[in-house]
């Protein structure tokens, strides 16, 4: 899944094929992620310029990612290319004085997409094929909708209106394993939350993992159960009952890219192929490397062509 996100990120943001270095690239930005799950969760994180094993993975991979994006804005710079793919936008976005934007601010922006554009995508889908593959009856349901409505051809993005159970799917794979194990947010003033008085300054942790388990919310909810998110049942929870993507000034920016992506995903993968656990596997939500909920041990499943023509 993260190859397969990397490479439909790299030809939205940068209208480039960045499959063949997957494995390069996947290990920077995974040791990148790891770094800022460290100075999250610890409390006296080490500055990165000490010279410690992690800091020194750290920085070699922040160099590997910074080159990349460099030669990535020199080539497009020297082509000429008028395309219409983020990076394209960026170089030729002016402020409010006509002036472009620096290198660096390219890279700042170009990499928070290329980051957030794929690794919770993936950590999303994984979950979803876990647990479709644990839930036959709903895997099924699913490819029937797929099948029904896209009668062999490719999805697009005119298609997703008519696939809504496929987005019910990946709605409640992500209310029970949401990408982001936490939000963290800073109070700007003193401000009273319950019971709880907080200072200007101090630092919030929000959970979606347990606040989207809340069974006044979401009946039963520690089952797999799509129906969670039926219309008029998603109309009846309270704004920020589910929070995947965050909320508020600060929700993730790539939010709608990733529902759409996910989506599309979905319905491709399930029309053209079966995905099943092999047995003998220890499934267990781990964090303890990345900001995203991954498994602590890795998902192996078998991968089978479906039988019918699609």
């Amino acid at each position: 899944m993260m190859a397969l996100t990397m490479s439909i990120v790299g030809n939205v943001l940068f209208q480039t094929d960045v499959l063949a270095e997957t494995d390069e690239l996947g290990a920077a930005l995974s040791t990148a992620l790891a770094y800022i799950n460290y100075i999250l969760s610890s409390f006296f994180p080490l500055p990165l310029n000490w010279p410690t094993e992690r800091n020194r993975r750290t920085r070699q991979a922040l160099d590997l990612l910074n080159r990349r994006m460099q030669k990535m804005i020199e080539e497009r710079r020297a082509s000429g290319e008028q395309g219409d793919d983020f990076l394209s936008i960026l170089l030729r976005a002016r402020d409010e004085d006509g002036a472009p934007m620096g290198d660096q601010q390219i890279k700042d922006e170009a990499l928070t997409l290329f980051v957030a554009g794929h690794e919770t995508t993936a950590a999303a889908l994984t979950w979803t094929w876990f647990l479709l593959a644990e839930h036959p009856d709903i895997y099924q349901r699913l490819r029937d909708e797929v099948d029904t409505v896209l009668q062999g051809h490719s999805p697009t993005y005119a298609d997703l209106a008519r696939l809504p159970y496929t987005l019910q799917v990946l709605k409640e794979s992500m209310r029970l394993y949401p990408p982001s194990i936490a939000l963290v947010r800073v109070a700007l003033r003193p401000v009273d939350l319950g019971p709880y008085h907080l200072r200007r300054g101090q630092t919030i942790m929000i959970v979606p993992y347990t606040i989207q388990r809340r069974p006044d919310y979401f009946p039963d909810p520690e089952r797999f159960n799509p129906d969670h998110f039926r219309p008029e049942n998603e109309a009846r929870l309270p704004r920020f009952a589910y929070l995947p993507f965050g909320a508020g000034p600060r929700i993730c920016i790539g939010n709608h890219f990733a529902l759409m992506e996910g989506h599309l995903l979905l319905a491709a993968l399930a029309q053209r192929v079966s995905f099943s656990l092999l047995p003998g596997q220890q499934i267990i939500p781990d964090n303890d490397k990345t900001i995203t909920i991954r498994p602590r041990y890795g998902l192996k499943m078998r991968v089978q062509r479906r039988s019918q023509p699609v």
